[in-house]
């Protein structure tokens, strides 16, 4: 059985997306009410189940998992397309499904009970849906309530979900004709597959390949986030340059930022219209990765863990329009000392 995520910001574009593909694939769609976990299963017959699961775990994620697993199980199914709730993020769910998949299956083998399963699962590529317009939430503070969306108490910044969806995915579904928003795509995950257009999209490109969880990991984490010009399928060599008028530059040094410092270039850096993404550290606190997410003029500052090696400062900046030489003084100004830039 073939299992492949599909994320959206948007609970109506998730069932534009799952009604596009219903016939191709088995749409199981996947809710978290008061009462515990909803799961619609819909085959490409038309036929439908569903289940309401109670709640097993205070973390969404795994209440997901625990209920998908044993509902899934046995079925005689080719293909599932797991349509998550709007503004879960993959990267919470995928990770962690793969490795509960892979512990299920050792477990009923060692018991003498592998038959349970009729075949191994295979976690395929991610999908993930955006219209075109909203990505621009990535370089402005939105918060996911303000963004014209069917969501109303969720305080997360639209941007940071934007973000880690965009980056973990391994493919793109953009829609719409904001041509500023599809080229945010490529510049947040130029390793995707992106797909422009409803009509342009089939089951098939989500089920050819194996999602690699390493790698996609790689792609969000702060300390090796990715970022540069986008592929469009079938397209064999990657666009450059600006003219999208979407650019990215990458800000490194071995540096630490200076806090007096960088409390001064703050408002240099957080500007609307920048995403920022990255790592940094301190002086006096050398093991401990600081991390950077900022969409506009909302920031985030958090921990990521410690370094494995000499720490560094490296910030990717996103921005639309001329490359702001502002940004690249700021951050100079903010670090102790002299930086070094790639392009």
């Amino acid at each position: 059985m073939q299992v492949s995520l599909l994320t959206t910001l948007d609970p109506l574009l998730r069932d534009v997306v799952t009604l596009a593909l219903s016939d191709t694939a088995a749409i199981l769609e996947v809710e978290i009410t008061p009462e515990g976990t909803q799961l619609d299963l819909q085959l490409p017959s038309g036929a439908r189940e569903s289940a309401q699961v109670e709640l097993s775990h205070p973390c969404i994620t795994c209440s997901i998992r625990h209920a998908v697993i044993p509902f899934l199980e046995g079925r005689d199914l080719d293909r599932v397309i797991l349509a998550l709730p709007a503004t879960v993020e993959s990267i919470y769910v995928a990770p962690a499904l793969a490795e509960y998949l892979d512990s299920e299956l050792f477990s009923k083998i060692e018991l003498g009970h592998g038959d349970a399963l009729d075949e191994p699962f295979t976690l395929t590529s991610i999908l993930t849906a955006v219209d075109a317009a909203t990505n621009r939430a990535l370089i402005h503070a939105t918060p996911l309530g303000e963004a014209d969306l069917i969501i109303d108490d969720d305080e997360r910044d639209a941007g940071e979900v934007l973000f880690s969806n965009l980056a973990h995915a391994d493919v793109i579904l953009s829609l719409g004709e904001d041509q500023i928003g599809r080229a945010i795509s490529g510049h947040i995950n130029p390793d995707a597959t992106i797909i422009e257009g409803l009509e342009n999209i089939s089951a098939d490109v989500l089920f050819e390949k194996e999602h690699d969880v390493d790698a996609a990991i790689f792609r969000v984490h702060p300390v090796t986030c990715m970022a540069g010009p986008s592929r469009q399928l079938g397209q064999e060599t990657p666009d450059a340059g600006t003219a999208d008028g979407i650019w990215t530059v990458t800000l490194e040094s071995p540096r630490p930022l200076d806090p007096d410092r960088l409390q001064e270039s703050f408002d240099s850096l957080a500007l609307d219209g920048i995403l920022i993404r990255g790592c940094f550290w301190l002086p006096g606190e050398h093991h401990e990765i600081k991390t950077w997410n900022s969409s506009g003029t909302s920031l985030t500052v958090g921990a990521a863990g410690e370094w494995d090696g000499d720490p560094m400062t490296r910030l990717v900046v996103t921005g639309s329009g001329e490359s702001p030489e502002a940004i690249r003084r700021a951050f100079n100004d903010a670090l102790m000392g002299g930086a070094i830039f790639r392009r």
